[in-house]
């Protein structure tokens, strides 16, 4: 089995050398789809991991947005005529400002909870696969003409050494 990577491009190139022709397609399949199988469970592992953050962090935001949404309803009772305290006005500005960047906050983890969790059912794959494997035509290794030519070259260059000496 060898895999070859070419420079900064994503493509991988998988190639499957057996003594049979059909076994080498195979195993090449095979291959392929464990490649698959694994590289899936990464990408769902780390959907969950980031579902697993998305949720916890809503749970920490949405304490903070009542306890802004409090503070701000608390003071809106103990201040009833703030129309005419400059200070009273700016406080009430900044309470309300927290409370709409909590809730702005929490609309957006909301938000990228469900797409995590579109995302965790969608389960699309990461691989395509440009040219699928088939069985080859003929035999690409070992070469026998190449085979029979080196041996009768070695054969001669021996036979002549050996005559040479004697």
């Amino acid at each position: 089995i060898t895999v070859e990577f070419e420079g900064d491009s994503p493509l991988l190139y998988v190639s499957v050398y057996a003594s049979e022709a059909q076994f080498s397609s195979d195993l090449n399949i095979a291959l392929l789809d464990i490649l698959e199988k694994i590289i899936n469970q990464f990408k769902l592992s780390r959907i969950i991991e980031q579902k697993n953050f998305i949720e916890n962090r809503m749970i920490e935001v949405k304490k903070d947005l009542t306890i802004a949404e409090d503070e701000l309803k608390e003071f809106r009772d103990r201040n009833r005529k703030i129309i005419s305290s400059p200070s009273l006005l700016l406080q009430q500005a900044r309470l309300v400002r927290d409370v709409e960047v909590q809730t702005q906050v929490y609309i957006t983890l909301k938000t990228q909870h469900e797409m995590v969790k579109i995302e965790e059912v969608q389960g699309s794959s990461m691989i395509q696969i440009l040219d699928h494997p088939e069985a080859p035509t003929r035999r690409l290794y070992p070469r026998p003409l190449r085979s029979i030519m080196l041996s009768l070259f070695f054969g001669i260059s021996v036979g002549v050494v050996v005559i040479y000496f004697k």
